[in-house]
């Protein structure tokens, strides 16, 4: 359809290339394939086509933040805002004021105020704007600090901690916010994958599986080539403990889309049905090809692609970490931990690192290590309820101080 979009758009071009409206439709259509550069273009030919398009200078802005041009964008906002009292606000306007705030790493309570404003603004209008409001919904999980985990071998543990991480109050804030806008989506536009695939995120960051499976379904019936749908969908059976489902989700997956072979998780349900099995040592060595595989996604040098993918490459640095414990090689585990760590420093998974260094200190029965590493998890952050977790759990089994296990969950509590 695209395809067919962009022909039909550039016989358009060719044909009335002084048409702003034309320049429009082309900007929007190169934005919808990822082509910013061109977009960029097709915004700056149709503003000064005409000059009073806020559209036009809606779109040059954020193609501006896309293409990291942070200085230009808040120039021209400043410009718009100056008119804005004659024009009005729009939510498309107060949308990119909170993008540029996200990119100036202004205050996190503010950006939401202004994506909640934009929100509020779309839906006083009679329009609805299905692409827009899903630009809305990646900028409420852009805010988003619950790093989710993956369940590995059928540790339903892992599904407990990714609901106590849903609880934390600006996860639910954000969660709430984005199920609602991403519902009133689907109502007028079921076939959309994208919203199908971000509903199916948030009920297994909350650990709702069978809502997960039943909108990550939809996603993969939707474009059976989306190797992320896969992977998601694969993820929800390796989240239920179920391996044969997560063998077959992946196996449908690479019928439709070879690429998927390099995906961390392919190599992560290998893994899980060798230790199932009792074959560590074989488990060892496929998790060691993954994280040695340079095509792998989110084995880039660049943190955004590494974020992108970070759920799925801590579980495996995560489970090799243990495969060595189970093998007593603490040599190797402690290889693997530094070098996870030096992947992901200044990074929200540092906690969950830092979580996995105090059970391998425990292990080593250094229980002053394990409460040092637990206590440095910040309070703001959301793995900090798990760090008193398990900082409780150490008072209890190594020092049976009864007291001081209370302390914890009634700080957390508080």
């Amino acid at each position: 359809l695209l395809k067919k979009a962009s022909h039909l758009i550039n016989r358009a071009l060719e044909i009335c290339p002084s048409s702003s409206s034309i320049q429009l439709l082309a900007a929007s259509l190169n934005l919808a394939t990822q082509h910013t550069k061109e977009a960029l273009t097709n915004y700056k030919k149709a503003l000064k086509l005409d000059e009073s398009s806020i559209d036009s200078m809606n779109g040059l802005i954020h193609c501006q933040l896309l293409q990291g041009d942070i200085k230009d964008a808040a120039l021209q906002l400043e410009l718009l805002d100056e008119l804005l009292p004659t024009i009005g606000v729009s939510a498309e306007t107060v949308y990119l004021q909170a993008l540029l705030l996200r990119e100036q790493k202004g205050k996190e309570e503010e950006i939401m105020r202004l994506l909640d404003k934009a929100m509020d603004l779309h839906f006083k209008e009679l329009k609805f704007n299905p692409d827009f409001l899903l630009q809305l919904v990646n900028a409420y999980f852009g805010l988003s600090k619950q790093p989710l985990l993956i369940v590995f071998d059928a540790k339903s543990s892992v599904s407990e901690e990714n609901e106590i991480l849903s609880l934390w109050p600006d996860e639910q804030r954000l969660l709430q916010r984005a199920e609602r806008l991403l519902l009133q989506i689907l109502e007028i536009a079921p076939g959309l994958q994208k919203a199908n695939y971000l509903l199916a995120c948030i009920h297994l960051r909350r650990g709702g599986l069978q809502g997960a499976l039943k909108f990550s379904q939809a996603a993969v019936d939707v474009d059976p080539t989306c190797i992320d749908a896969h992977a998601l969908h694969a993820t929800i059976y390796l989240s239920q403990g179920n391996l044969r489902m997560a063998e077959q989700a992946l196996e449908i997956g690479l019928s439709n889309n070879f690429d998927l072979r390099n995906h961390p998780l392919s190599n992560l349900v290998r893994a899980a049905v060798c230790l199932k099995d009792g074959e560590t040592e074989k488990a060892i060595k496929v998790l060691n090809e993954t994280i040695a595989n340079p095509d792998a996604p989110g084995r880039s040098t660049e943190m955004s692609s590494k974020l992108i993918y970070s759920e799925f490459w801590i579980t495996i640095y995560t489970e090799l970490i243990y495969a060595y414990k189970k093998m007593d090689k603490m040599q190797d585990a402690r290889k693997i931990l530094a070098e996870a760590r030096k992947a992901y420093a200044n990074t929200l998974e540092m906690d969950r690192l830092a979580i996995i260094a105090a059970d391998m200190d425990l292990a080593e029965g250094n229980l002053e290590a394990a409460l040092a590493q637990l206590s440095a998890v910040a309070s703001d952050r959301p793995a900090y309820i798990l760090a008193k977790q398990r900082m409780a759990d150490a008072y209890l089994n190594h020092r049976k101080e009864w007291k001081l296990y209370i302390a914890c969950y009634a700080y957390v509590s508080n």
